[in-house]
């Protein structure tokens, strides 16, 4: 949950003309005007027991260049996309969630330019909470100014992540629904790989791990990070990690992948899958094609030289042509065939073997 909470509310945002609601064409003033607002912390991380209260207070700062009135309010999170973008309802139909257990010292605040205020706040756990994790968060809305004729009005909404666990019987429980690369096959050591990780448990987790990279022959040729900074995924909700490998030098043949996770608050529990690729580098295959056939075609040339010095050495009179004998070229197209049905033979039982 906190890098969501970072990548998404930062602990400082300046927007420029962000979140228009009214369209037109905008005054000199009013489009260079800056209008911005921190809010400390970005996340609020808290564990409570059944009727327990939490207090603490977020501090509200104006980085914008004019006097600011915001609008304090509380959502829960109703869904998270997976990437871990959250989104919020906008009522709370169930009088239950953690938007009813929070309240807040004040609704309305305003702040001159570089003034902070701060917001005390009381989480009141009920006794009958259901224990596992809870998600919502406090919100700063800056509602847009009304323009009369053409203009622009400014409005925008951030706020402080929550995220509390409720103890109790809870469940920790994540697996890897999906870990493959972006394809199969590949002419050049890039790969991007997808983990799709789902959280089946009662409480946010933050799988972290690695992936690991092997070849045909088991060395492992290269290691990448998986969640590094340590993104949440709510329960019953599924998240996308992607990682890119681009590797450098010469790659051929099968190469396996395994990424390994840990979870849990305990950070004991481990999950793993394993996918496949093939690496074929046809350029640098088809480069040492030509280096070989050129090689074979002067160790031809050469050695159908020196055969005939020789025998004219030991007065030996050079083979007359036969009519049906097939010529230098003709044998040379014959030997590159050879050559070239060996090395597919050699590829495929190569694929076929490691497969």
């Amino acid at each position: 949950m906190m890098s969501t909470a970072r990548k998404f509310f930062p602990s400082t945002i300046i927007m420029l003309l962000s979140f228009v609601v009214w369209f037109g064409a905008a005054s000199p003033l009013q489009a260079q005007e800056e209008v911005g607002v921190k809010v400390q912390p970005t996340l609020i991380e808290e564990r409570a027991n059944p009727g327990e209260e939490i207090k603490g207070v977020i501090t509200v700062t104006n980085v914008g260049e004019s006097p600011q009135t915001y609008f304090l309010l509380v959502r829960d999170v109703e869904d998270v996309d997976r990437k871990g973008r959250p989104t919020f309802k906008e009522e709370d139909d169930t009088g239950a969630t953690l938007r009813s257990w929070v309240a807040l010292a004040r609704t309305t605040l305003t702040l001159l330019p570089g003034e902070s205020a701060q917001v005390p706040y009381t989480i009141a756990v009920p006794n009958d909470a259901p224990p596992g994790g809870h998600f919502g968060g406090i919100f700063l809305d800056r509602k847009a100014d009304e323009v009369e004729g053409s203009g622009a009005g400014v409005g925008f909404m951030v706020g402080t992540l929550m995220n509390i666990q409720v103890n109790g019987a809870i469940l920790e429980d994540v697996q890897i629904r999906e870990f493959s690369g972006d394809r199969a096959l590949y002419i050049a050591p890039a790969v991007r790989f997808t983990t799709t990780v789902k959280n089946s448990g009662t409480v946010l987790a933050r799988p972290r791990g690695a992936i690991v990279i092997t070849d045909m022959l088991g060395n492992q040729v290269a290691t990448l990070t998986v969640n590094n900074n340590a993104g949440g995924v709510l329960p019953k909700k599924e998240r996308v990690f992607q990682n890119e490998w681009e590797g450098k030098g010469f790659y051929f043949g099968r190469y396996d992948a395994v990424v390994s996770l840990a979870y849990g608050q305990s950070g004991k529990r481990t999950v793993s899958r394993q996918t496949s690729f093939w690496i074929i580098p046809l350029r640098e295959l088809a480069i040492g094609f030509t280096i070989l056939a050129g090689a074979l075609f002067l160790l031809y040339g050469w050695t159908r030289l020196y055969v005939r010095r020789q025998l004219q050495k030991a007065g030996v009179p050079a083979p007359r042509a036969v009519p049906h004998q097939k010529t230098f070229g003709q044998r040379l197209i014959l030997v590159l065939t050879v050559v070239l049905s060996v090395l597919v033979l050699i590829l495929l039982g190569i694929l076929l073997f490691f497969a």
